[in-house]
C-alpha cells in the first residue's frame, strides 16, 4: 500500500478527508501540518510518501522533492 502525505490543510479538511474511505482504500494517509519548502523539509516516515499534496503556498524544488525517494505522484 502507498503512503499518501498532505502538508497545509486545515482542520475542517483533514476531518473531511478522513471521512473517505476511497482515500483510507489506496494506503496509509498522513497529515502534516504547515507548508513545505527548502526551509521546512519533511523528516522522518512523512519521507516515505510515494503520494504528496500540497497548497499553493507550499514549494515544490528539487531540494524538496528529493526529500522523497520513493514519491510518484
Amino acid at each position: 500500500m502507498s503512503k499518501i502525505a498532505f502538508f497545509s490543510l486545515a482542520p475542517w479538511e483533514q476531518e473531511y478527508y478522513k471521512t473517505k474511505e476511497i482515500l483510507a482504500s489506496l494506503g496509509e494517509v498522513v497529515f502534516v501540518d504547515g507548508v513545505i519548502n527548502d526551509d521546512n523539509l519533511p523528516s522522518g516516515p512523512t519521507t516515505e510518501a510515494e503520494v504528496i499534496s500540497v497548497f499553493v503556498d507550499s514549494k515544490l524544488t528539487a531540494k524538496v522533492l528529493a526529500a522523497f525517494p520513493n514519491l510518484k505522484l
